[in-house]
């Protein structure tokens, strides 16, 4: 998961306080438009690029408007076992 390529950076804002230390953090607002005329609204952190949040607005291909929104909240960096990733051997 990252910022989309050819994105735009929207700006910065302050989540919380930076007061005192892990009261706050800096977020990075990123925007992305689709080839079909949809946009994402990407958010993450400066420090990090750990994600916030994620919007979506735009039509299904049957011409509906759709709206997806993530939150990501507890994020832990990392995977502790890389062997969720291995195909079982069945599949092969």
């Amino acid at each position: 998961m990252g910022v989309y390529p050819n994105s735009t950076y929207a700006g910065s804002f302050i989540l919380g306080s930076l007061n005192a230390p892990g009261t706050g953090v800096v977020v990075q607002e990123w925007y992305h438009k689709t080839a079909e005329g949809g946009y994402w609204i990407q958010l993450f952190t400066e420090h990090g690029c750990i994600p916030v949040q994620t919007l979506m607005f735009g039509k299904n291909s049957a011409g509906n408007e759709v709206h997806y929104h993530h939150d990501y909240m507890d994020v832990t960096l990392g995977v502790k076992d890389r062997a969720i990733f291995d195909v079982p051997k069945e599949c092969l």
